[in-house]
């Protein structure tokens, strides 16, 4: 793990993948970014502000670590997603306090909006494998957006628990809470967009209530993650163009959260967060898939830290060499950022 010193500077680089925006038809900044060249930047949401006042926000560069800007601004970033190659990126973000979404599409590092769509955002945005639209999930919302221009394929109101893209093209799926199925949305013909269902199968037919899940794009894998009985967690690999099982392991823990895939990884990290107050049972352990075992990678109860010891998110750095975890609760926005080296633990 990093030196203390190096920790207390991570813990604000990174809540959520976040950049400036430029003034279009809104003001959705109050100041403009400097342009870096090659440089990604990164926000710390909420560093300050409140309701009558906008919000703070502290810019930082991922290649120094250094406060490039402060930024004050009335929307809460949601989330944020880059393309491949930087030049482009798709935000997330509410008003403070109205809590009115929008979808936006800018390019990087000059910050032109290129793409808004408002009445519409995602806790959770994700771009498709060849970057030519975006979901986003927000309660019961599931909306597929062309990308740049973020013109409305699909949108449904949907009782979903999670949703993202698949590699097969043009296709994306969703889970519903308590149904032991994965939900399909194949939008290659646009105009008529088509819903199958397809069961979530198992090695032992437990373990078909839906989890957390995540798709590791480079491989062609769907990570799943159900539980049982509230005892044990269910670990599905299943191939993301077709859906089919190719592992299933069980595990005499439960895990909770959107499992961590670094690029191109051959590892997932799976997170077990405990009760307020519960921190020496608050866990991530690491499911290899070479040799489909799990064994544990960080226990908080070990590490002294400011902050809510939870983990609540997972984020890689574009090389996969760092992995940082942001740590807090639904009671308790994580403020606070772990940044692990991968390579030597």
């Amino acid at each position: 793990m990093r030196k203390p010193s190096l920790i207390c500077l991570t813990a604000v680089i990174l809540l959520l993948f976040a950049i400036i925006l430029l003034s279009c038809e809104k003001n959705y900044i109050t100041q403009a970014p400097v342009e870096h060249v090659g440089d990604y930047d990164l926000l710390y949401i909420h560093a300050g502000g409140g309701w009558d006042d906008p919000l703070h926000s502290l810019k930082y560069s991922t290649k120094t670590g250094e406060v490039i800007d402060t930024i004050k601004t009335p929307y809460v970033i949601a989330d944020l997603q880059f393309t491949k190659d930087g030049t482009k990126a798709v935000i997330s973000i509410w008003e403070q306090k109205t809590g009115a979404p929008s979808v936006l599409a800018v390019n990087y590092p000059l910050m032109d909006t290129i793409g808004i769509l408002e009445g519409i955002a995602g806790e959770k945005i994700y771009l498709s494998p060849d970057e030519q639209a975006v979901l986003a999930c927000w309660g019961p919302t599931i909306a597929i957006l062309s990308f740049p221009d973020l013109t409305p394929i699909f949108v449904d109101t949907i009782a979903n628990y999670e949703g993202g893209f698949l590699t097969s093209n043009d296709s994306a799926f969703y889970l519903v809470s308590g149904v032991d199925s994965i939900f399909v949305i194949d939008y290659t013909d646009r105009q008529n967009v088509t819903i199958t269902a397809q069961i979530i199968g198992s090695s032992s037919g437990g373990g078909t209530v839906p989890g957390p899940c995540a798709v590791d794009y480079v491989n062609e894998r769907f990570i799943l993650v159900s539980n049982y009985n509230n005892e044990k967690s269910y670990i599905h690999i299943l191939n993301s163009n077709d859906l089919s099982l190719t592992q299933f392991l069980v595990v005499n823990r439960l895990y909770n959260g959107t499992p961590g895939i670094g690029p191109g990884s051959d590892k997932i990290y799976l997170k077990l967060s405990g009760q307020l107050g519960d921190y020496e049972h608050n866990y991530i352990d690491v499911y290899n898939i070479g040799s489909n075992t799990v064994q544990k990678y960080i226990n908080f109860g070990d590490i002294t830290f400011i902050g809510v010891p939870l983990p609540n998110q997972f984020e890689f750095s574009p090389d996969g060499e760092i992995m940082y975890v942001l740590m807090g609760s639904n009671q308790y926005y994580p403020f606070t950022v772990l940044g692990f080296d991968l390579d030597n633990g």
